[in-house]
């Protein structure tokens, strides 16, 4: 009886089981879509005209990177010029973090899309992130070398005067550097950061000011104009300017002089003035830089022509000297969107 009775349990169970429907997830998985969006960062512009909507598209892709590129940037600038703890502007490198925060697309595929309303055209942009990955990486490669070759040329040079032009080209390596760093990111990629030798890069620039005294010795016409322009600038900066060139590492020298310009305009006068500068290493006696700056001026009479001339060259090497010295100098180049 009881065999019978689990026989008939048995049947029940199995009918029921055969007879019931078994619950699935709804959800169905979009292989296709899942595989263009790890592959792909798109973008869709709108416009009145089709060539209008592919354009705010590259510029929509654009503005993904842009934004965040330019906050890393300032971010990692920012911490750098801390570390270094000197008195450099942080808001002097906007300009330079503005020009290597943008791009300009290359390998970018565009398509168009079907219109949603009337009168209004839309595309499509599209970059291929293991592409663009690729493309990315081999340039952060060929700027480790470059870091790495300048490092080795920095370390080189016993005089300081020597290790600026180095040290310059490392940092904007590592502004580009840094900035397809974030590229990467956002397309959801990362690579090693750099090596010690930045490390050590920060650490010469924290003592260069240091390490420097400069002598300026300039002669010609109403030359404490430009000699003062110039020992103002440096001295703002940070260095040490000495009155003697006995103990002084870097040397200034060059003349500077006034003519008048024979213009056929009877109611004004012209003023030419010239300034030819050096910069010497005294450590080896080598000149590293020269610096030329020519000026005309007119006014009403030649002594006002003379003073504006004068001034303007004043300031364009004073701008010159301010560059050279600075280790932090160079506005970059604008990167390429590959």
């Amino acid at each position: 009886m009881k065999i019978k009775i689990y026989s008939i349990i048995l049947l029940f169970c199995f009918v029921i089981a055969c007879t019931s429907p078994v619950s699935q997830p709804t959800t169905t998985i979009n292989t296709k879509q899942q595989s263009s969006e790890s592959q792909y960062l798109c973008a869709i512009g709108y416009g009145k005209s089709i060539e209008a909507a592919r354009y705010k598209a590259k510029v929509e892709l654009a503005r993904i990177f842009e934004s965040k590129i330019e906050s890393s940037l300032r971010l990692e600038t920012h911490s750098v010029m801390d570390s270094i703890k000197g008195n450099y502007k942080t808001d002097a490198f906007d300009s330079i973090i503005k020009i290597n925060s943008k791009m300009q697309l290359k390998g970018v595929t565009i398509e168009n899309l079907p219109s949603k309303s009337e009168g209004l055209f839309a595309a499509r942009a599209k970059l291929n992130k293991h592409k663009a990955f690729d493309i990315w990486l081999a340039e952060i490669n060929s700027l480790d070398a470059m870091i790495d070759a300048e490092y080795q040329s920095m370390r080189s040079h016993e005089s300081p005067v020597m290790q600026i032009k180095p040290i310059q080209t490392i940092w904007q390596c590592w502004l580009k550097r840094t900035a397809i760093e974030s590229h990467l990111i956002v397309i959801g990629f990362s690579v090693p950061g750099l090596n010690d030798q930045i490390k050590t890069v920060l650490k010469v620039i924290a003592d260069f000011k240091k390490n420097m005294t400069i002598h300026i010795q300039i002669t010609g016409s109403h030359v404490n104009f430009l000699v003062d322009a110039i020992s103002n600038q440096l001295t703002r900066d940070g260095f040490l300017v000495t009155k003697t060139d006995k103990n002084a590492s870097v040397l200034i020298n060059g003349q500077i002089n006034i003519q008048p310009v024979t213009v056929d305009t009877p109611d004004w006068k012209f003023a030419r003035a010239q300034a030819a500068i050096q910069i010497i290493d005294q450590l080896t006696g080598n000149q590293v830089n020269e610096i030329n700056a020519s000026i005309r001026q007119g006014h009403l009479t030649y002594q006002e022509a003379s003073l504006k001339s004068l001034r303007t060259v004043c300031k364009s090497v004073q701008e010159q000297v301010e560059a050279f010295f600075n280790p932090f100098y160079g506005q970059g180049t604008e990167s390429d969107f590959h």
